[in-house]
């Protein structure tokens, strides 16, 4: 018999202490059978999983329980959550402008440089753009957040934002993609990063290059770029900082998938 939420929880500390990146151990123990993931992201396991993390591990290559959600039922969720809202208030703290397009209310949106129309039953996407539909998710997010939150100017990383331990891990990996790309075609990059509006920035640090970059017009990202030396021995690195209001305008899963297409374009 297959391992359920319920035997996962069990074997919880049950402090609901938030370390996981979940609000509640209940949650936690959902995604590890739901979505995969994994049990160690807990950092206050007993002895006692060592008794099913075999069990487990099948289970999960197996896909046995893991939920598979499509892009079209994420967008369909989102999409009802959006079709209350009255656009035109809300336009502004977006950085989105509002219009009307027969009877129907939009928000126009400039999303790594292009114009994407958000309606309530769908987006149009801009002659450039590559119509990828976990865009329009994001999109759909960013609108839902009703954001109105200005910068505060002070640049976090991930694992420094509330809940976020859980996709620290995703953000490293692209930063180690980004950094060991970006030393191989140092100028490349620097091309791409013109290309997507990159403006370079002054820091206090050694870093070779630091770039702001504005994906949403109110969700900037920082970028810092530190080149291998191979006579000091340093390997190629990179950072992804955030303005700490971010979480004003997206969530942790959206975050990340931003950063995602922003290493793609930049990668490109």
């Amino acid at each position: 018999m297959a391992l359920s939420v319920l035997d996962i929880f069990r074997i919880l500390p049950g402090r609901n202490c938030r370390d996981c990146g979940y609000m509640t151990c209940l949650a936690f123990a959902a995604a590890v059978i739901k979505e995969g993931v994994s049990i160690e992201t807990c950092p206050h396991l007993s002895d006692d999983v060592s008794q099913i993390a075999p069990r487990l591990k099948r289970q999960q290559q197996a896909g046995i329980g893991k939920r598979r959600v499509k892009v079209e039922m994420a967008a369909e969720a989102l999409l009802e959550k959006i079709a209350p809202l009255n656009f035109k208030p809300i336009a502004p703290g977006l950085g989105a402008t509002y219009g009307i397009e027969g009877e129907r209310p939009y928000l126009e949106i400039r999303y790594f440089g292009l114009p994407y129309r958000i309606l309530k039953d769908g987006v149009h996407y801009p002659p450039g753009s590559d119509d990828n539909p976990w865009d329009a998710v994001l999109l759909y997010n960013f609108v839902y957040s009703r954001g109105n939150s200005e910068s505060s100017g002070k640049w976090i990383a991930m694992q420094d934002l509330q809940n976020s331990v859980s996709k620290a891990a995703d953000i490293k990996e692209l930063q180690q993609k980004i950094a060991s790309w970006g030393d191989a075609h140092w100028d490349k990059l620097l091309e791409n990063a013109e290309k997507l509006g990159g403006e370079r920035t002054a820091l206090e640090t050694p870093a070779d290059l630091s770039m702001l970059f504005h994906p949403l017009e109110k969700v900037p990202v920082l970028v810092i770029f530190y080149k291998s030396d191979a006579a000091e021995g340093f390997r190629a690195d990179a950072q992804f900082l955030f303005d700490s209001r971010i979480v004003s305008y997206l969530d942790m899963e959206a975050t990340v998938y931003l950063v995602e297409r922003l290493v793609e374009k930049l990668t490109a």
